[in-house]
């Protein structure tokens, strides 16, 4: 399904597109690495590698992201490089990340996309 007509209702992303237009470069000790939201999501500007995986934190796992939250990570499950909101669950890793790093499609046969875990309270805050 592509991100920008997702058809989805409610309080859901409905184009990927608008979405990252509400984000804005990060300042201070962040300044030219991170883009932020005002709702606290954010992505890095520069992901270490393209071998990239989803952690997801469902609705109620972890007390900072207590609407849920999908962490998109780099180098087998290591840096975290993106955390968005959960509604963008059922955006394809490959179709989000293409999204956020568009260069991620000037050479997808670099790109690895790995299987998806589950963030856990124990794990203390993966994010």
């Amino acid at each position: 399904m592509p991100s920008d007509v997702l058809q989805v209702s409610g309080d859901r992303i409905t184009d990927i597109p608008s979405f990252l237009a509400g984000f804005s470069p990060a300042g201070g000790e962040a300044i030219g690495q991170k883009m932020v939201h005002p709702q606290g999501w954010w992505f890095s500007l520069r992901p270490c590698d393209f071998w990239l995986n989803r952690e997801l934190a469902a609705p109620g796992a972890l007390p900072e992201y207590p609407d849920g939250a999908v962490a998109i990570r780099s180098d087998g499950n290591f840096w975290t490089e993106a955390v968005l909101p959960w509604t963008l669950l059922e955006v394809p890793l490959p179709e989000l990340a293409a999204a956020l790093w568009p260069r991620v499609l000037e050479k997808p046969e670099l790109a690895e996309w790995g299987p998806d875990v589950q963030a856990r309270l124990e794990d203390r805050s993966p994010f």
